[in-house]
């Protein structure tokens, strides 16, 4: 019969229980880095769906542009736009001549740049991709501002109409 002395046995089973915890550490680690690149692996795809989603607003925006409805009421507006009374008082006189329809086009011309001055001007800059933007979208909306300023600071003398259009202007101011 073979006699192991017992402080061998207890050396030995220490030793296999040290391995063990140092695979378990090693184990533990090789999950932490597998993680930690599956979750750079999801914040790049992250990264690219929010690009994705900034890209396809700017083109959505630029369907408008060339829809025949749209194309419509922007001459409407910028009828309007292109020929400024002489004195500010005129303007309402040009406004009230307008019929519901004529006044609900023009509006709606206007809230639509105002809606894409507002979301180029995000500070975060989530919601368009400001390269594609800047191509032709800013573009345009800056040029319908230089012709609208004059109504929208007669807008502005209102009451209770404040700064009206301030994103707007600020687009036109950025993009000049």
């Amino acid at each position: 019969m073979l006699f192991i002395p017992a402080t061998t046995v207890v050396g030995v089973a220490g030793l296999i229980a040290a391995l063990a915890t140092l695979g378990l550490l090693g184990a533990a680690i090789a999950a932490g880095v597998i993680a930690y690149e599956q979750l750079g692996g999801l914040g790049q795809q992250l990264e690219l769906q929010r690009k994705s989603e900034r890209r396809r607003r700017v083109h959505e925006l630029l369907e408008h542009l060339f829809d025949v409805d749209f194309v419509k009421m922007s001459l409407e507006a910028e009828g309007l736009f292109r020929h400024p009374p002489t004195r500010p008082s005129g303007w309402k006189a040009l406004w009230e001549a307008k019929t519901d329809e004529q006044k609900s086009m023009i509006t709606a011309i206007m809230n639509f740049y105002e809606v894409v001055a507002s979301e180029y001007n995000d500070p975060r800059g989530d919601l368009l991709d400001k390269e594609l933007a800047d191509k032709a979208l800013t573009i345009i909306t800056d040029g319908m501002w230089q012709l609208a300023a004059s109504f929208v600071y007669r807008l502005r003398t209102l009451p209770g109409a404040g700064e009206a259009y301030a994103e707007w202007e600020h687009l036109h101011r950025t993009v000049s």
